[in-house]
């Protein structure tokens, strides 16, 4: 399949190729080209692809699920475990967030997504802007484990 438009995120297309498989969905090749930088936040944007995963829309399987979030296994992988975790409402980075039971939704879905893995020991990173290296405009929280993580990270 060649590389076509997927949709906007934060006014940015994401260009894809890709295959599907039963509830798992695998990008390659992709990159985000950005045309301004105008924030986004609302309940649900029909052009996030995080937003349609937590919609239910893309397929995913979820490591975890509850009221405000989903966890789902990172698709390019930068650990043995690396799972991303995405509020239900679409918020484009930590600077929009400002619902509190969202953000301790969040934070109590790493807990519990590290607690069902039996991981003990990992990273939480939450990357906040194009220069910080947020490639997909919808706050999300990397957890990543199962390998020794060098300090300073990038």
């Amino acid at each position: 399949m060649t590389a076509q438009p997927y949709n906007k995120i934060k006014n940015s297309c994401l260009f894809y190729t890709i295959t599907a498989q039963p509830h798992k969905i695998h990008f390659y090749n992709y990159k985000i080209m950005h045309y301004n930088n105008k924030k986004e936040t609302g309940e649900f944007m029909d052009s996030c692809i995080f937003c349609k995963i937590a919609n239910k829309e893309i397929p995913a399987e979820f490591l975890y699920e509850d009221e405000y979030t989903v966890a789902f296994s990172d698709l390019n992988p930068q650990a043995p475990v690396h799972v991303l975790v995405i509020p239900k409402k679409h918020f484009a980075s930590l600077n929009e967030l400002d619902d509190e039971k969202v953000m301790s939704g969040l934070f109590k879905a790493v807990r519990n997504v590290t607690k069902k893995l039996n991981i003990t020991e990992y990273r939480t990173v939450i990357n906040t802007g194009e220069s910080a290296g947020q490639s997909v405009f919808h706050i999300h929280i990397h957890i990543l484990a199962g390998r020794p993580l060098k300090w300073p990270p990038g």
